[in-house]
């Protein structure tokens, strides 16, 4: 997947990140190649919003994330977790 269905796919993540985080996110806001947790991260995912991210990513693209060390490098940014999708 590259080009415009690449980006169709990060914006929708993007949606899925701020809507599920239920902290008033502007999608538009989140980069390409931001932390989506941790102290240098502008969002501050905790592990209930990856919980409820990873299950509303398993019902709308069918990647399963198992185990603390693949939710973090999944969701490390909007791009990792797009790689993550693309790669099943």
């Amino acid at each position: 997947m590259k080009g415009a269905a690449e980006g169709d796919l990060k914006q929708q993540l993007k949606k899925i990140i701020a809507f599920e985080s239920d902290r008033g996110i502007d999608p538009q806001s989140i980069g390409d190649n931001d932390p989506l947790f941790g102290e240098d991260s502008t969002i501050q995912l905790d592990s209930l919003d990856i919980l409820q991210i990873s299950m509303v990513i398993y019902k709308t693209y069918g990647l399963k994330i198992t185990g603390s060390n693949d939710a973090r490098r999944a969701f490390a940014t909007v791009t990792s977790l797009a790689n993550e999708i693309q790669s099943q």
